[in-house]
């Protein structure tokens, strides 16, 4: 894997913001001729099919016309994944009422709390769970997960 051109990391973001996407990643792997170039995106609302289909033909016209690549190339548009931590205002915003699995740390102290996100602003989020209510300040999480129902 290497590093893309921060020129070329500008387009991509200023593409995703002319479409109010936000722009997580992208990351470049060569495969044997082909190079690999893929691009993590959500929204607000949560990233739709159309949507990352939207971007990949915006950005693959560009690149084609700036000849950004030399030779062949594959852009790959995605979503983050609900496997992926949550980092981000929007993520919590986002999944209010669901459960999430938090990891936090306090005056030393390792914490662990598993419980329904029922409030979140910028400094705490509140989790919902067997024990009760908790606020747990966000500059303590160690990495929080939405724990999804299978």
């Amino acid at each position: 894997m290497r590093g893309i051109d921060p020129e070329i990391v500008y387009l991509i973001k200023s593409v995703c913001a002319e479409d109010a996407v936000i722009f997580c990643k992208v990351v470049q792997q060569r495969m044997g001729r082909t190079n690999l170039i893929k691009v993590t995106v959500d929204t607000e609302a949560g990233i739709t099919l159309g949507q990352c289909q939207d971007l990949s033909k915006k950005l693959s016209d560009i690149f084609y016309r700036k000849n950004i690549w030399q030779g062949n190339y594959q852009l790959e548009i995605s979503s983050p994944g609900v496997e992926k931590p949550l980092e981000f205002p929007y993520e919590y915003r986002r999944n209010l009422g669901r459960e999430l699995e938090v990891t936090y740390e306090i005056s030393g102290i390792p914490g662990y709390e598993r419980g329904e996100l029922i409030a979140y602003d910028e400094k705490i989020l509140r989790l919902r769970g067997k024990e009760g209510e908790i606020d747990i300040p966000l500059d303590h999480i160690k990495r929080s997960n939405l724990k999804l129902q299978w």
